[in-house]
């Protein structure tokens, strides 16, 4: 009696500490989630400030790129119209050069007709000169024949003898010869001299029209010229506007670049927060939950003698090495809890359900139908052993229950090893290894797996639940 009130004050001692630790972690759980909150609202509000500064710097890429887009338009437009210009110059450009060369040709041709009136000039000076003196020989020819005429009007009765009329009329012969020569001549010069005037007219307003001409080509050429230089301006002033543009992409590229990579640095670190603030939620609620289960567990052990507790926590490998093998052969009935009777079971389950705690899975000692162990398994050789016997159990009476969790199952070092025993030979055998690589004869739920790696990494054990009492009547 004394050792069983010992016993029973250990338990409640072991109890109020595992309740004491329980809340210890409850309210350390606590305060990491508090933290992550608020860490998280930081991380929100930085993230929301950063978002709104890409926003900002994202509108302002879109105005810039609809400036660069409009004036790359207009640049289109303005070479467009000087490739036009350039175009419509290059075709009067051959015109340009053919009347300049014609000008000059003509310019050419004003020198010659300028040098030729100077010549047809002096020309007409020396016709001057000679016609005044050929007048002037006239008149006084004219002057001798009315002195003579007059003369004869007054001896009109002289009789003239018959030499001196051949004279007379030789002389008078003569001077009407010399006379129309020179009549003539002066014709001759006049008809010249007319011809010479008209020529110099016409030269000079050929001059006259080709300067005309000369003065609007160039008028039209320095037009042109201008017309050039401003649009090489405005192409030049365009560029720098479009290169000064492009620096402002260039920079906000960078600045959006900048922001993308803050916001997937936030959005990294934020779902890292995020990730935590589940994983501690998770936790707390399975420190809870596994909390209940205790209880409801350690109660069930109080009210009905024949309960012994979790399966798992009735035993443990002799080694370390064979807790993965042994978590996956015993699969679902990790967490099943063993008592004595089926009796004892029902009432578990009548108490749990007036509890209303979550549903478990019992293996009843006295119902449960067990195969009887193949001593042969024990002589396969190679470092095959039988599951059962590398786990240690105390009560001795919960044998049966591993016995009908493992049955036959074997473990072995390699998975080489674990299918030559499931494919090799007449007999097929259930085996699995020490990484928990199961043959194909080994089936077992990969939750379980999960649970059970996540037992050996934290030392939490998260058991899987059942809807029925497990039973096997004989």
């Amino acid at each position: 009696k004394e050792e069983a009130d010992k016993f029973q004050n250990l338990t409640k001692d072991l109890n109020d500490t595992r309740l004491e630790f329980q809340l210890f972690k409850l309210f350390h759980t606590d305060r990491k989630i508090n933290g992550l909150k608020d860490e998280l609202a930081s991380i929100n509000k930085q993230l929301l400030t950063e978002n709104r500064k890409k926003d900002k710097v994202e509108s302002q890429l879109k105005n810039k790129k609809s400036e660069i887009a409009k004036i790359q338009r207009e640049q289109q437009v303005l070479e467009k119209n000087v490739k036009t210009k350039e175009v419509e110059l290059n075709l009067k450009r051959p015109k340009y050069i053919k009347t300049k060369e014609k000008v000059a040709h003509l310019q050419k041709k004003v020198d010659n007709s300028k040098k030729q009136i100077t010549k047809a000039e002096m020309a007409h000076e020396n016709h001057q000169i000679v016609v005044a003196d050929l007048e002037k020989e006239l008149s006084e020819v004219q002057s001798m024949i009315e002195a003579y005429e007059e003369d004869n009007q007054e001896s009109q009765e002289i009789e003239l003898e018959d030499t001196q009329m051949q004279e007379y009329n030789t002389l008078k012969e003569s001077a009407s010869q010399q006379t129309t020569s020179l009549r003539q001549t002066l014709t001759k010069i006049k008809r010249q001299q007319q011809s010479d005037e008209e020529a110099l007219d016409q030269t000079k307003q050929k001059r006259t029209d080709l300067e005309s001409r000369q003065v609007q080509l160039n008028e039209q050429k320095g037009q042109l010229e201008e017309r050039i230089s401003k649009l090489e301006q405005y192409i030049n002033q365009n560029s720098q506007t479009v290169n000064k543009l492009k620096t402002d992409k260039d920079k906000l590229a960078a600045e959006i670049r900048i922001a993308n990579t803050r916001h997937s640095e936030i959005q990294s670190s934020l779902e890292g927060v995020q990730a935590e603030l589940r994983d501690a939620k998770v936790d707390k609620h399975e420190s809870a939950r596994n909390q209940r289960k205790a209880e409801t567990l350690e109660s069930m052990k109080r009210l009905f003698p024949g309960v012994h507790g979790r399966l798992i926590d009735l035993c443990e490998p002799v080694h370390r090495r064979y807790q993965i093998a042994i978590t996956k052969v015993l699969g679902k009935n990790m967490d099943a809890i063993v008592v004595d009777s089926e009796q004892c079971g029902r009432d578990c389950i009548q108490y749990m359900k007036e509890q209303r705690s979550e549903p478990s899975t019992f293996i009843p000692l006295d119902t449960i139908q067990v195969k009887p162990t193949n001593e042969k398994l024990r002589n396969l050789g190679g470092s095959a052993k039988l599951v059962i016997d590398v786990i240690r159990y105390d009560p001795p009476q919960i044998k049966k229950a591993l016995q009908y969790a493992c049955g036959n199952s074997l473990v072995c070092d390699t998975m080489e090893e674990a299918r030559k025993l499931c494919f090799s030979g007449t007999e097929r055998h259930k085996a699995v290894a020490l990484d928990g690589t199961c043959s194909a004869n080994l089936v077992l739920s990969p939750e379980v797996h999960l649970t059970s790696r996540e037992k050996l990494k934290d030392g939490t054990r998260k058991p899987l639940m059942a809807q029925e009492i497990q039973r096997q009547i004989s």
